[in-house]
This record gives structure tokens, sequence and C-alpha cells, in this order.
């Protein structure tokens, strides 16, 4: 056998490893994210938080973990991380201007959930209605209103406006 022959076998014996390191690295990352995200749901539902809080916490550990593991990837092949780390820094900032609105009533609506300052079943005015509270979501807030309309507001007007809790005080 030629040294040329050698080196050929020894490049493809090394590309066949990497393969299979790459498809292990991804097999472990997704099986530790799909069991994060199953534990965080289910031991967050024993302190009786809100099912769509866990849900959002379980898949953001869930990518988190897999982006840990499509790096741990790219630095087996030899991938200058400062590739990806620019397009997903630019993505990201495209990505949060173009939501920008969404992301103000998702960051609202967290605030709404956790300080509470309203419930459901409770009737409260904001500068344009007047209702009983139906849903409170992260996007927004259903009002059920005395006239028997229901009206959604994004809550990012909620946040930003003034709002009378009617019921408060008896």
């Amino acid at each position: 056998m030629t040294v040329k022959n050698q080196i050929q076998l020894h490049d493809v014996t090394n590309l066949a490893w990497s393969v299979i390191e790459s498809i292990l690295i991804i097999a472990l990352g997704v099986g530790i994210a799909r069991t994060l995200k199953k534990a965080t749901i289910n031991s967050l539902g024993e302190q009786r938080i809100d099912i769509n809080i866990r849900t959002l916490l379980g898949r953001t550990l869930y990518f988190i973990v897999l982006s840990f593991a499509i790096f741990w990837m790219l630095s087996l092949w030899s991938v200058s991380l400062t590739v990806p780390v620019a397009a997903i820094g630019a993505l990201t900032v495209a990505f949060t201007f173009a939501i920008q609105d969404i992301l103000k009533d998702l960051v609202a609506g967290l605030y709404i959930l956790v300080e509470r300052p309203f419930h459901i079943g409770d009737q409260v005015t904001t500068s344009n209605y007047t209702g009983v509270v139906e849903d409170v979501q992260l996007r927004a807030t259903k009002l059920h209103l005395l006239s028997g309309e229901e009206v959604t507001i994004p809550n990012s007007l909620i946040f930003g406006g003034t709002v009378v809790n009617n019921t408060f005080y008896d």
C-alpha cells in the first residue's frame, strides 16, 4: 500500500468517525433536551405554576440545549464559531426588530402574570373598555364587556395604560 493510499484511507476513516460523533452528539443533545423539557414542565407543575409558563420555560431549555449540541458539533468539524455566531446575531437583530410589538406584549404579559394586578373574574376599566376579565394570556387579555361583547386587548396597552380594578375593594 502506497503512502498516498494510506493518507486517503486515514482521511476517510477520520471523516467516518466525525460523522458518527456528530450523529451521537445530536442524538445526545436531543435526548437531554427532551428530558429537561419534560422534567421542567412536570417539576414546576408540582409548584402550581401555570402550564403556559411551564411550557415556555421547557421549550426555552430545549432550544438552549440543542444550541449547545450544534455548537459542539461545529467545533468537532473545526468550523470557526465566528461565522455562525455572527449570523445568529444578525438574524436575532432582524427578527427582534420585526416582532418588537409582539415582544412588548409578551414582556407586559409576563409582568401581568407575575404581579397579578387583577384576576380572572375581576371587573376592570381600561382607557377604552369596562368589563370582566375572562382570560390573561402572555400576549393579550380578554374582557367580557358589559354590553355582552368580548374584546381582546394587547397586554402592552394594559401595561402602559391605567387599569382600574373595580372589584378589588368590596
